[in-house]
């Protein structure tokens, strides 16, 4: 995991660059992300990214998921999305209006 939050967002920018989406500003990035994204690391480098909405207990959103386009091959988008909701899954608080306990 990155810890260093420059590392962490040069990661992300490079990472909407690559896919179209161009730079974003950095305290507008970090702020975004916090608690709120997986990502996919190849030799210490961001390579995907999976970003979560949520209100922290019941409910959340999967907002985007990217991955650099030279890897979409790999098929790392659906693994990535796939560890997401397992995760979600998870760790979801359930209510119960939707059959938790």
């Amino acid at each position: 995991m990155i810890e260093n939050d420059s590392l962490l967002t040069y990661g992300i920018d490079f990472l909407c660059e690559a896919v179209g989406w161009g730079r974003r500003d950095e305290e507008m990035t970090v702020r975004g992300l916090t608690n709120a994204v997986f990502y996919l690391l190849r030799h210490d480098k961001v390579i995907g990214c999976g970003r979560v909405i949520g209100d922290g207990g019941l409910y959340f959103y999967l907002q985007d998921i990217f991955v650099l386009p030279a890897l979409f091959p790999e098929g790392l988008g659906k693994r990535l999305t796939r560890a997401v909701m397992a995760y979600l899954g998870k760790h979801q608080k359930r209510s119960l209006a939707d059959g938790g306990q």
